[in-house]
Parts: C-alpha cells; structure tokens; sequence
C-alpha cells in the first residue's frame, strides 16, 4: 500500500467517523429529550453515557450539548450527516452560532481547518461576549476564578482567569512572597567553617513557590484560628496510601507514585519532615465505631471512612467526591450500628434517591457495595460496552477519500477581519442583511499579501463574509 493509499484511507474513514458521530448525536439528542437515561440512580444523560459507553463525564456533557445545539441548527446538522464537516469543526460552530446570525457555517467550514474554526468561533464569542456585557451589566460581572487539570506527567496545571486590572495586584502578591522566601533562605543559610570565600546565594523563588508558601500560610492561620474547620478538611490534604503497591490517592482521586509521597508529606501543615508511616490493623478500623450509641458519625470516625473508601460517592457510575454524606447501609431505624462496617459515602442526590427510592445496599467484607433497585434488578457499575461492527458506519459507500477535507483551506488565517465581521453586524444583521461590498477604488485586491494578511480576493471566506468591508 502506497502512502498515497494511506492518506485517502485516512480521509475514508475519518469522513465515515464523522457521518457516523453524527448520527450518534442525533439519537443522543432524541434519547435525551425522552429522558431514556432515568434509570436507576442516573442524574442526567451524559451522566448515563458516562456511566454506559464509557465515556469521561467531560466529553460526555460535550456530546449532550452539541446534540442539542445541532438541532437547532439544520444546515450544519446536515453537512456533519454528510461527512463534510468534522466533529470538531461542528462543535466549535455550535457554540456560537445562530439560526439568524447571517453566517454560512457550512461554506465557511469547508475553506477553514479545524484550528482555524477554533480561531474564529472565539473572535466571534469576544463580540457577542462585549454585547452581552453592555445588554446586562450586573450579569456579565467578571469573577477572578481559577481552572485545574492534571497534565499527561501528572502534574498539577492551574489556570487563573482575571482581567487586565486585576494582574498588577496579583503579580504584586506573588512577588512579595517570592520576596519573603528568598530572605528566609538567605538568612537560613549556614557559612561553611573556616572557608572565607561567599556562599553562592540560592536559586530565587519562583511563582510556584510563591503560591505554594500562600496556600501554607492559609492553613496554618486556619489551625490556630478554627481549629474545628481544620479538622474537617484534614482528608483533603491527606494522602491515602496503599500498602501494597506504595502508590498514593489524593483527595480529588489524583494518583501519586511511591517517589512523590515524601515530598507530599513535606508539605503538610505542621509537618517538619517526612512523617512515619505505619499499615492499618484491623484494630485501627474499629477503634472509632460508635454502635448504637448515637447516629450522627463522629469527626474522626468520618475521616476514617473517607480515608478507607476515599472521598468519592460510592453509588454506581457516579464520580462526584465533594460534599458527600455518611450513609447507614442499614437503617438505624432498623437497628444499624454507626459502625465502619456500615457506613458509605455517598453525594447528596444519591443519598435522597437512596432514601426516597428504597434501594437495598448490601456492603460486603472487603467493602464492595452491591446496589440494587427496588424490585431487585443489580446496578453494575461497569456494564458491558455496546461495541458493534465498524464495517457498519457506511454501508452504502456514499463517503469518500475527498469528502471531509476541506475544498481550500489557506495557511494563514485573518483573525481581525473576522472579528470586525462580528462587530459590523453581521451577527446582529439577520438572514439575508448583507452589506454592499467594498468600493475597489485605491485598494489593492492582487494577491499580493499585505503586513502577513491575505487581500479580499484570497480571502477563502463564504459571500456573506466577503462581501463585508474591511
């Protein structure tokens, strides 16, 4: 097989991928709107794709979105049927686009790539973004927030989300702590005896060490101010280890290699050094168990349970692991010991459903839970995946090697001229509101570029888009 062969191949069965993802969307969108995914303990339906096919609970709200978004839109629901236009391309579409925004979506995504896509959908949410903010004020108020995520090293990336005005006061924060570390190591350094040369100083601190010096402070004045509170939030710094493998799992599910625990157990606070670590006997697991002597679970007894069976909701399918609650797998009204052998966690909704619904836990010795519905059908919490045969994504041979990849697709991408698009009116315009095109008069339209632009005659854009003016 020639190179050649492989590359049609390629475009062959990505085109096919994509008619068939869009039929997948479809019945998604279908299955949703008949809430076919209210079975037993699901809270939505891209918690039951999640739970189902396997997906991660991200991509499936992503899936559930676009399905309800191409709905709305006929023409791109069309052209993803076809093969002509990528998955990735449609969901970028779908999260601007209108019915009566005026833009051929379909024409522009066949002169665009899907980076290129990505590119203009984010120009066109800054203008509806402006608009929005003028429209309600008070609504579109900016919230410092930040984002978390772990990359593929497993290292935690956090992305702060501020503007412009904030920067200097948190740069500035930053900069005084980095400040205050590098003093602290200068004066904590010690002088070699009988040497007269000078020390060479310290590497300088850096952002990181900044914040996670801020983070220490926090907990440390949080320890002797509410002490209660620290108590509390002990399982969320506290690494849960296995004794088996030497492997760690934090708090949010995160795991960590044998070689990191010693730097985690540096940072903890109050801690001087690497702490000791002993196994938990089978004393250890009943020294906190309360009996028949009240229902509410103790602190320590709570702690215990989210260390052992880690701060995740137990129920089937379900990956929340914040703001859960103890369970009685048993009833204390009908006589459940506040015992770790029968409790569980499990998240909020999961506990009504639980309690509203009447589903019988059973909790086995080594703390496998069985959950079954109330006429006694078994909840799994893996299901078999519903894999069929790929020869099946295209049985009438309709895509080819040359449908999905685009008709002319050119290297550089005007960003500007499609945000002045937005800000012209096209957005607001309307179908059928086009503006007259531009007057040619002392305007070079060769295809000559210009500072790293392309000139309206190159400009692979639909009619609507080109006949804007610049």
């Amino acid at each position: 097989m020639s190179v050649a062969d492989l590359a049609d191949g390629i475009c062959l069965r990505a085109g096919r991928i994509a008619a068939a993802q869009a039929e997948l969307l479809t019945w998604i969108a279908e299955f949703d709107r008949r809430e076919g995914w209210s079975g037993p303990g699901l809270l939505s339906c891209a918690h039951w794709l999640s739970w189902r096919v396997g997906l991660s609970p991200g991509a499936a709200r992503e899936q559930v979105r676009v399905a309800r978004r191409l709905e709305e839109l006929p023409a791109v629901a069309a052209a993803f049927r076809d093969g002509t236009a990528s998955y990735s391309q449609v969901r970028a579409i779908t999260r601007v686009a209108q019915v009566d925004d005026g833009i051929d979506w379909v024409e522009l995504a066949r002169h665009a790539s899907g980076a290129q896509i990505e590119k203009i959908v984010r120009g066109v949410r800054r203008v509806q973004a402006l608009d929005e903010a003028a429209a309600d004020p008070e609504r579109a108020a900016w919230k410092v927030r930040t984002r978390k995520r772990y990359d593929d090293d497993g290292n935690l990336v956090m992305t702060i989300y501020a503007k412009a005005e904030h920067a200097p006061l948190i740069e500035a924060g930053l900069e005084a702590t980095r400040a205050e570390i590098d003093r602290d190591r200068a004066c904590g350094q010690p002088v070699p005896a009988g040497t007269s040369d000078a020390v060479e100083p310290p590497a300088p601190a850096t952002d990181g060490d900044a914040l996670l010096t801020l983070a220490q402070d926090a907990l440390a004045d949080e320890k002797h101010a509410h002490p209660d509170i620290t108590r509390r939030r002990r399982p969320q710094i506290t690494p849960q280890i296995d004794p088996l493998s030497g492997w760690a799992r934090q708090h949010d599910g995160e795991l960590l290699p044998p070689s990191s625990l010693g730097a985690v157990l540096k940072t903890l606070p109050g801690r001087g050094g690497p702490g000791r670590l002993r196994p938990v006997a089978a004393a250890d697991l009943r020294r906190h168990d309360l009996g028949r002597s009240q229902r509410v679970v103790s602190g320590v007894l709570r702690d215990l349970l989210g260390t052992i069976d880690g701060e995740r909701c137990r129920f089937p399918g379900c990956t929340r692991h914040k703001k859960l609650h103890a369970h009685h797998v048993v009833s204390w009204r009908d006589g459940g010991a506040t015992d770790l052998e029968n409790l569980v966690l499990v998240c909020g909704r999961h506990h009504t459903l639980i309690h509203s619904t009447g589903f019988p836990l059973v909790l086995h010795p080594d703390r496998r839970l069985d959950v079954r519905t109330a006429d006694g059908v078994l909840v799994l919490h893996h299901p078999a995946q519903p894999w069929g045969n790929p020869a099946e994504l295209d049985p009438t041979g309709r895509i080819s090697a040359g449908t999905l990849p685009p008709d002319h697709c050119d290297g550089r991408l005007d960003l500007g001229y499609v945000q002045r698009i937005g800000r012209a009116g096209v957005l607001r315009g309307g179908p059928g509101r086009q503006r007259a095109p531009p007057s040619t008069a002392g305007r070079r339209t060769t295809t000559r570029r210009r500072r790293g632009r392309l000139s309206p005659a190159t400009r692979p854009w639909s009619s609507a888009l080109a006949a804007s003016p610049l």
